[in-house]
């Protein structure tokens, strides 16, 4: 995504910081967000260290049109994507599709991390 959008930057936060999970069970979802209105999206994510026994953390970035069916945004591997402690990683969403955006993050049961992911929106040009 070039940076000479003429729409507007929208911040967003997805999981603010510092965000601690611990193993309550595998899933973390965001709740599910409007973004009708815009067209493309850049988020940051971070991860602390990964305390426990078999420790794995994945992300996911999905789209809806109706909150019940779930796919993996345009950009992002339907696989999720890792990242390494302490680093920031920046993930585009190159073209907003549906209605509805949510994250998602899977940490192995019983283990602890520390997130945080945030952003900007992109607002249509219509």
């Amino acid at each position: 995504m070039s940076d000479n959008y003429s729409g507007k930057y929208v911040p967003l936060v997805l999981y603010p910081r510092f965000t601690t999970r611990v193993g309550e069970g595998p899933e973390f979802y965001t709740l599910p967000l409007d973004v009708s209105a815009y067209q493309a999206a850049r988020i940051t994510f971070w991860r602390g260290p990964i305390l426990g026994t078999s420790p794995q953390l994945k992300f996911y970035l999905e789209q809806s049109s109706d909150r019940i069916t779930w796919t993996t945004c345009e950009g992002i591997s339907s696989s999720g994507f890792e990242i390494s402690e302490d680093v920031e990683k920046v993930k585009t969403v190159t073209s907003i599709t549906r209605r509805w955006m949510r994250a998602m993050a899977i940490l192995s049961v019983g283990d602890a991390c520390t997130i945080w992911a945030q952003g900007f929106l992109v607002k249509r040009e219509t």
